[in-house]
């Protein structure tokens, strides 16, 4: 959000949003740019949609805006309808782009009926990060708003889930094979006006429109708009009275600003699990307790004893490095996740190519450090180590009483494992890899079992502890292929201010003193949503004093709240009150 020269706040809303917002319905605010989503198309590697009744600002505001981003492809569909304000020359210019993209950027033309003024405009646009949620824009607004915006049209944008978006891609797939292709033809579009109605029925409707203002003005003043916010101050009835705002009336509910906040954040990022199931097994394989004439259970009263045995063709530092890499995702989770339970955690969308990439360097050094441990062929090594293991399990075998030879059957049976294991682990992914998902927070009042601000708690703690804690500990990312300054600039989605101070000595006393403050905004005795708060406060700039006092106050309140509805803690007290 910036200021303008005429004093008015500019607007580059992020989605989701609404358009025209209330600041710039009453004139408080204006947008960045001419369309209020033009920064995310921009950001966009690909984009599909259908445009109604464009005209030369719109032709030229696509030109602007496609024309310069080559790794922004698109194929759009001009809806047009007779009369409306489309004409040979706005045709010519987009066909004109079409010919000098050489492909990437194509126009279809959509004639609609005569009796059809109005068109389902939206453009979808994916972006860069494979990560990120395509973002659709959609509406009723022709020529993408560039008209003008009438107050009683609401325009969407918002990321769009994945079974919304296949069947919008599957719609725009049939309405594109049943559009005509921009040509030198097709842009040849009559130059046709809306007819013009008779003056009665022109004054007939400028009755009725005035017969409606004077009963709106029987209200006193003008609806009143919060500055920040944007909510709405009803005007007063003649009676003195005020009338609650519809959405009050029906007791809908509203994000207050902490909310919206953490909800955007949450949005922009990715929970993220380790899939186990889906790396390679332990190159160590299990032992039967049978082969060596054991049970795996025994049992004397109530004392158990389990018996496990394992083998490896390995030694053991040998294998003490390749478990190392096998556990390299929970290596890199832990250095660049943030933790919302025991085993889950959350990273940006803009950390996501960080971590995927971080996989696939250890995965590759994996894989070469198992090929320098059994060179060429893997046969052939399980051969080279096949007479020691057989001694190996003979030794064990005897030390628990076995007689004769362990049986062949059995050792041909872990021979024929530990191939497979090793053979697996070259040819297919050897470290575990990631699953990414979406995740929402209710925010609610806490209240019987439900807790929805603990976890937003925890991700606003551990947003603001993660730069601090770099800063005091650098090693904390050691190990990692990817730049810090990289993570930190991905990794601050909460506009924390610690980011902007100057890299010196200086830094690292305050984020050790920020970093007490944090463990003290952990440790106190406030709400969960309170605690999200005070991180906030912390990442904006607010000083520590002010955090400790907004702490102190909250703890007061909530030591009050608690009396006064504990009847057993208020007639303890009244008791003690009552003694002499």
């Amino acid at each position: 959000m910036t200021i303008g020269t005429d004093r008015r706040t500019r607007l580059e809303p992020v989605p989701p949003f609404v358009w025209p917002c209330n600041l710039v319905v009453a004139g408080i605010a204006d947008y960045q740019f001419p369309v209020p989503f033009q920064r995310t198309l921009e950001d966009g590697s690909r984009l599909f949609g259908v445009v109604g009744a464009i005209d030369h600002l719109g032709a030229e505001w696509l030109k602007t805006v496609l024309e310069p981003h080559r790794n922004l492809s698109a194929t759009i569909i001009l809806a047009v309808y007779g009369g409306c304000p489309t004409r040979r020359g706005d045709l010519n210019e987009l066909l004109e782009l079409q010919t000098q993209s050489e492909g990437r950027l194509q126009f279809r033309l959509l004639p609609m009926s005569v009796h059809m003024r109005t068109a389902a405009n939206f453009l979808a646009v994916f972006r860069k990060e494979k990560s990120t949620p395509p973002t659709l824009a959609f509406g009723p607004t022709p020529n993408i708003g560039l008209a003008g915006v009438d107050v009683a049209e609401v325009n969407l944008v918002f990321p769009v889930e994945a079974t919304l978006f296949d069947q919008l891609r599957r719609w725009f797939d049939l309405a594109w094979c049943n559009s005509a292709k921009l040509t030198t033809s097709t842009v040849d579009i009559p130059a046709l006006v809306p007819a013009t109605g008779t003056p009665e029925a022109a004054a007939k409707w400028a009755s009725y429109c005035a017969l409606c203002a004077e009963e709106d003005n029987q209200r006193q003043g003008r609806a009143g708009i919060d500055a920040e916010t944007g909510e709405i101050r009803p005007r007063r009835n003649p009676d003195g009275t005020a009338d609650l705002a519809p959405t009050a009336m029906l007791d809908l509910p509203k994000l207050d600003g902490l909310a919206e906040r953490i909800s955007r954040i949450v949005a922009n990022g990715r929970q993220t699990t380790i899939a186990y199931s889906s790396a390679v097994r332990p190159l160590d394989a299990p032992v039967s307790p049978t082969t060596f004439g054991q049970q795996s259970e025994y049992r004397d009263g109530s004392i158990v004893q389990r018996q496990s045995f394992r083998v490896s063709v390995f030694d053991d530092a040998e294998l003490k490095q390749l478990n190392e890499f096998r556990r390299g995702s929970q290596t890199v989770i832990e250095k660049l996740g943030l933790p919302l339970e025991k085993g889950l955690c959350w990273v940006p969308n803009a950390v996501v190519p960080i971590v995927e990439a971080e996989i696939e360097a250890i995965d590759e050094q994996a894989r070469q450090k198992l090929k320098d441990f059994i060179g060429n062929n893997v046969g052939d090594f399980i051969t080279s180590k096949t007479e020691k293991l057989k001694q190996d399990l003979a030794t064990v075998y005897h030390r628990l009483g076995g007689k004769g030879q362990v049986p062949l059957p059995a050792v041909n049976g872990l021979i024929n494992d530990l191939t497979r294991r090793i053979e697996l682990a070259i040819g297919d992914r050897f470290v575990a890899p990631v699953t990414f998902s979406e995740v929402r927070f209710s925010l609610s009042a806490d209240g019987g079992i439900h807790a929805p601000w603990a976890q937003p708690a925890k991700l606003s703690w551990a947003l603001a502890r993660f730069p601090r804690q770099v800063a005091t500990k650098p090693k904390t990312l050691a190990g990692l292929q990817t730049m810090q300054a990289e993570i930190l600039a991905a990794m601050n989605v909460a506009d924390d201010v610690f980011a902007t101070i100057p890299r010196d000595r200086r830094i690292e006393n305050r984020a050790r003193s920020e970093l007490q403050l944090l463990d003290r905004i952990a440790a106190a005795a406030i709400s969960d949503r309170d605690r999200c708060e005070a991180c906030f406060m912390l990442m904006g700039g607010a000083l520590p004093h002010e955090i400790d006092r907004f702490i102190a106050e909250k703890e007061s309140d909530r030591t009050r709240t608690k009396n006064r509805s504990n009847p057993f803690t208020n007639q303890v007290e009244k008791s003690e009150q009552d003694k002499p």
